[in-house]
């Protein structure tokens, strides 16, 4: 697999965000915090709040935001093996 299919299997990964395991809530939106080191962004349930994991980054052009973005919906759609 070359690198073009590899990024376009990851994309495709990241256009579905799972539902919030603690609520089953399907609105869950990405929220960017700022603080002394930089900023971050995680993804937040509107049913219930809960957040997930965390991604830092300090430099503030589109792209970085998106990649972030990106790596926070990676990061809340990974679920404990059943």
């Amino acid at each position: 697999m070359g690198i073009n299919q590899a990024t376009e299997n990851y994309m495709e990964a990241l256009a579905e965000i799972k539902p919030c395991p603690f609520c089953g809530g399907t609105e869950v939106v990405p929220s960017f915090r700022d603080f002394s080191a930089g900023r971050l962004v995680l993804l937040v349930c509107d049913g219930c709040d809960a957040e997930g994991p965390p991604v830092v980054f300090t430099d503030t052009d589109e792209d970085h935001r998106s990649l972030a973005a990106m790596e926070a919906r990676r990061r809340w759609n990974i679920r404990k093996p059943e």
